[in-house]
Formats: C-alpha cells, structure tokens, sequence
C-alpha cells in the first residue's frame, strides 16, 4: 500500500475492455494463446525464484510474483514471467484510487510522490478526513524518502507489468487491492490517540539512510514492508490493518479469478504483489474461495467520541489562533510602522 502512498486521491481507472467477445471467439482465441505460450510445464521450471505458483479450480492457475517495490531486479522478474506464461490476466497490488502510478510519465510521477506538502494534505483531507490525509502524508514521505536516496521510482514492477500485459493478444489488466482509504480509515481506528501522535512520531523521525544494496538484501521481503513490520513490533495493530487484513482480501479477489473462461478452459493468471504479501496469500489460499474470510476488513469502525470532540477542538483551536496571531500582525504592523509614517506625512504637508 505504502508504494503509491503519494499519489493524489480519487484518480480512478479505466473500466477493462472485456475478456473475450463469445465463446467462439474465446475458442479461437485459445487455440492461438496455447500456440504462442507452449508447455506450461516445462516453463514453470525456469520461472523466476520470486514466482510462486498457486493451483485453482479447474486446472486453472496463479503465478504469485513477490517484488520489492523499488527494485530494478523485480521489475525484470515480473517481465520475465509475464512473456513466458502469457496470461490472460495480470492482476496488480493496486487499488482503483492509486492507477496514476501506472498513467503518468515519469517527470510528473517523480513530482506527485515528491510531492509531501500541505497543499497535498489538505486535497486528500476531503476524502480521508484531518487524521487519514496526515497519515497518508506520512507515508508519503517515507516513500519520497527512499525514492530520493536510491534514484528508483516506486511501483516500477507494476508499469513493467502493464507494458507488458498490453503486448499480448487477450490479457486483461486488473486491479485487486483494498482501497488505500479503507485501509488508512481501519489503521487510525485500531490507534488510540496516543497511539497516532506515537505512530506520526516514528515516521517522521525513521528516515534513514538506504543504498540500492539494502534494497536487494531485501529481495526477499519488500523494504517498504519491512519497514512498516519493524513499526508492527511497537504497534501490532499496524501488522494486522496494512499487511494481514490485505493479504486475506486479495487472497479471496485472487481466487475468485482464477476459475476456468469457459467449462473445460482453466485461465492463467499473473498476480504481482510486494514479498511481505506473498506468504500471507498463500497460506490463506485454501480458505479464499469461501466469501467469509473477509471477516470485517471492509468496514470502518467509528472513531469515539473523546477523539472526535478531541480533533474538532484542536482544529477549531488551530483556526482560532492563526486568525488571532494575524490580527495581533497587523496591530503591531499598524502601529509601528504605517501610524508613525502616516504622522510624518502629515507633520510635512503641515
């Protein structure tokens, strides 16, 4: 979630032109994939060490491939899975409000995640409300963070996957994640007060330094991720809103897709998410199919009362002063400069 924690809320994407057109189509359209694609099996066995392959109904199948959201090493990984298998679908740790990450050129995508100001916090508050914008701002920054210091935009394995998704006949682009609102709405809710101030602190203070090395040690586990666990120790709710909660909603998403096109067609399926999600998914994959692991990830408790009469006082409070300190700006301004130079006017016309 954390990658495209900068782009500006409320972009959404493009509805997907539909799979296949009818069954005849589909029919020829398999004869011809099936030519162009040769022996699954005998591509499995040279796919990538970051590719994990999960069986679904009816023979069809998901090549889960694990990235590090800044790494050059995955965006190849996920290119390389997608020319051999050639799926019908690519299916992308996105959700429908972070699609500018895969839109925009790289000058403007550079400047949107650079872009940590409190302009940005003020647009994303209408849809995220003060706490949510601030903590998305937050996240922004980590991000920005080490996109500056190693030279990588985030969310190249995801671009890497659509250019080469939009290169095969038939392969549809979907975007299986939980909104980045929800998200963020369920993480302040599990915080107390104390929790968020604690938790805003340590973002804002564990900023440092990390090498393109770092980032493939970590090849293994996604750095941003990694990042967010060593937070879960101190904040376990952290743990369990950004990574468990979104590891059983695409589980269920994933499942849901990887069913036969048609009877007796299994579809192939190409999943690229960050390392942190890939064990999750998979131990969750046996119970995805049944709509009950859920649970209650999709809702967003209301925050109690001493919060919310705690923030409306704060803000108004914030209101308060910024007009009192302009007032006293201007007194000062008018007294001490315009009067005496209004006195001397007068003294020299007189």
């Amino acid at each position: 979630q954390a990658s495209g924690a900068s782009m500006e809320l409320g972009q959404q994407a493009q509805p997907p032109p539909p799979l296949f057109q009818s069954e005849h189509h589909l029919l020829a359209d398999m004869r011809y994939l099936s030519e162009i694609r040769g022996n699954l099996s005998e591509i499995e066995a040279n796919l990538p060490s970051a590719c994990e392959i999960l069986e679904g109904d009816g023979g069809s199948k998901l090549y889960l491939v694990g990235t590090a959201h800044f790494s050059e090493q995955s965006c190849q990984d996920v290119r390389d899975v997608i020319r051999q298998v050639k799926p019908h679908r690519v299916i992308l740790e996105l959700c429908q409000t972070r699609t500018g990450i895969l839109t925009l050129d790289e000058d403007t995508l550079r400047a949107q995640v650079a872009d940590t100001g409190l302009e940005s916090v003020r647009r994303n508050a209408r849809s995220l409300g003060w706490s949510g914008a601030i903590m998305h701002y937050l996240m922004g920054r980590l991000s920005a963070c080490i996109m500056d210091q190693i030279g990588l935009l985030p969310g190249g394995e995801f671009r890497a996957a659509v250019d080469e998704a939009r290169g095969l006949p038939f392969c549809e682009i979907l975007l299986k994640d939980r909104s980045i609102r929800i998200t963020i709405q369920r993480t302040l809710s599990k915080l107390s007060l104390y929790g968020k101030l604690r938790l805003a602190y340590c973002l804002l203070f564990s900023m440092e330094a990390i090498t393109k090395e770092q980032i493939e040690m970590f090849k293994d586990k996604d750095l941003l991720e990694q990042l967010l666990a060593e937070l879960g120790e101190t904040f376990p709710e952290l743990r369990e809103v950004i990574v468990d909660e979104r590891d059983r909603y695409m589980a269920y998403q994933f499942r849901s897709l990887c069913k036969p096109l048609f009877p007796g067609v299994p579809s192939i399926n190409v999943a690229v998410v960050g390392f942190g999600h890939k064990t999750g998914i998979r131990s969750y994959w046996p119970a995805a199919a049944d709509p009950s692991i859920l649970g209650d990830c999709m809702t967003v408790p209301v925050a109690p009362l001493s919060e919310r009469l705690f923030l409306r006082t704060a803000k108004y409070t914030l209101i308060g002063s910024t007009l009192f300190l302009l007032y006293l700006t201007g007194r000062l301004t008018y007294r001490r400069i315009l009067l005496p130079l209004a006195t001397g006017i007068r003294a020299m016309l007189l």
